[in-house]
């Protein structure tokens, strides 16, 4: 390989993005990798598409949470001491 392939290789390495879906299409899941862990912001959606929980990870550690109801009021937030 070359070295532009390599480094290439390597920066998505770094960097990926997660996402799975629902049969129909429509978003199930999303968020990013860094350094093969989970990181940032995590988006999980329910089947209409709207936002059902989301979770924030710092180095591959989840650190806080946030969930919402079907009218989409806040019902559930959690936290955790990295």
């Amino acid at each position: 390989k070359t070295e532009e392939e390599i480094a290439f290789a390597l920066r998505r390495r770094i960097f990926s993005f997660n996402c799975l879906y629902f049969p129909d299409g429509s978003m199930r899941v999303e968020g990013r990798y860094k350094n093969d862990r989970r990181d940032g912001k995590w988006r999980r959606h329910r089947e209409d598409g709207e936002v059902k929980q989301e979770d924030f990870y710092e180095a591959g550690k989840l650190v806080r949470w946030e969930q919402w109801d079907l009218k989409g009021q806040s019902k559930k937030i959690g936290a955790w001491d990295s």
